[in-house]
């Protein structure tokens, strides 16, 4: 009988089958069946559903699903590249993981996914949190007291200390660490020792829970109640380790039906990391000339009841040029852009008045020289004319280029100057 890979990695936009094979690379039915309904749950927007396997999309990160860890990479034809390096490089930089975790030796010595890295660090946020003390809040609790102290509840106290009238029954603050922040830690450290994980993980998230023994558990969660807690001076401590807890728990889908399989997806949308990390590589470059600003957003149309935006993904200024840049994570063996990018990039230049727009794809093997692009139609412009008011016409500096980036270095991990070659392409 064929045997299953326990931890399998694929690359984005390939499938994975259903079915047994000899390398151990497949899912069983249950995993399969229990994908498909994760899948369905969020859009069908991770990967697609095929009769025989999973067709992954531009989504990557891990899955854990039962015992199955899947681990989906970034990947385009560079020979000798360390994906997992590049995509874990790519993380750090758009900072949704720390560099200092993903070399430290505690994780090398242990770390076998992408999974491992994020217990790691909600482990090591928690401990740290812990070490500095649980933050407490004034709540309010009701009670019995043998002294009057709070607010008297006449009602209650009529009802239960009619005869022994030495007891009070009030409302009164207390100051507890029982609290919502307290409370959405302890949440994930119970996923933790839920999931079919190393059993370090368990054991660490164990010890760790034997702290929150007077905090109780989270009833409901969703993105609002992380969206409203705050982070003042006395709770600037907790703010790590909330955001990675806010990503394991909101992204669990536990074993809640006989027969189901638990699931936690730590997904990220490859177009929006590479226009994430040219965002960011081109403000590290801190260009005393240049002014990079990213999701300008203008009214497209508009009518009495609803309007549609458009958005840009980075919008650079020098003086008085604009410049757009619309990143794209493809590989294209030509300088032949869609008629859809086109069209979209030739919307932009009219409403950010720019004559200069970029579409941006990562260099591979086969990618051909930058190409600079004229639009037929100019833009219209005023223009001064001697005599005579100013008239308008199309200024034929209209331009869209195609243009490539290398993103991974000699090294094989994600390049780091990319912001150096951007300028270098529009200057």
């Amino acid at each position: 009988m064929l045997e299953q890979t326990p931890d399998i990695q694929v690359y984005e936009h390939e499938l994975l089958p259903n079915r047994p094979n000899a390398s151990g690379k497949f899912l069983t039915r249950a995993q399969y069946l229990r994908l498909c309904q994760y899948n369905e749950q969020h859009g069908s927007k991770y990967f697609m559903s095929r009769t025989n396997g999973i067709k992954f999309r531009q989504y990557v990160g891990v899955i854990q699903v039962g015992h199955l860890t899947l681990e989906i990479l970034p990947k385009t034809d560079h020979e000798g590249a360390d994906w997992r390096s590049f995509l874990l490089d790519m993380l750090d930089a758009c900072h949704k993981v720390k560099r200092e975790v993903t070399s430290s030796a505690k994780l090398k010595q242990r770390a076998n996914s992408l999974l491992d890295l994020y217990l790691q660090i909600l482990l090591d946020e928690v401990q740290a949190v812990v070490g500095k003390g649980l933050v407490k809040q004034y709540g309010r609790k009701r009670s019995q007291q043998k002294a009057l102290r709070g607010k008297l509840l006449i009602e209650e106290q009529l009802r239960k200390n009619f005869i022994h009238q030495e007891r009070f029954f009030t409302e009164h603050p207390y100051y507890t660490v029982d609290n919502v922040y307290n409370q959405v830690l302890k949440k994930a450290l119970q996923i933790i020792c839920t999931l079919p994980c190393d059993r370090f993980y368990q054991k660490s998230a164990e010890q760790l829970l034997s702290y929150f023994s007077r905090v109780r558990d989270l009833s409901t969660v969703s993105s609002t109640l992380f969206d409203r807690l705050s982070f003042d001076r006395n709770k600037r401590y907790y703010f790590d380790a909330i955001q990675i807890a806010r990503l394991i728990i909101l992204n669990y889908s536990p074993d809640i039906s006989s027969g189901a399989t638990s699931l936690l997806a730590i997904l990220f949308d490859m177009n929006k990391l590479w226009e994430e990390y040219i965002y960011r590589q081109l403000l590290l470059m801190n260009h005393p000339e240049y002014t990079v600003t990213a999701q300008n957003r203008a009214v497209f149309w508009k009518s009495s009841q609803y309007e549609r935006g458009i958005r840009p993904d980075i919008v650079l200024r020098k003086g008085e040029q604009t410049i757009v840049i619309d990143t794209k994570w493809k590989v294209i063996d030509q300088a032949k852009p869609s008629d859809e990018d086109l069209k979209q990039l030739f919307t932009y230049n009219i409403y950010w008045d720019c004559t200069h727009s970029l579409l941006l794809y990562p260099r591979t093997l086969n990618s051909p020289d930058n190409s600079p692009g004229t639009y037929s139609r100019g833009m219209p412009r005023k223009v001064p004319t001697e005599g005579e008011k100013d008239k308008e016409r199309e200024d034929s500096s209209h331009q869209c280029s195609v243009c490539f980036v290398d993103i991974v270095g000699e090294d094989g991990r994600l390049k780091r100057n990319i912001g150096e070659e951007v300028l270098k392409v529009i200057s």
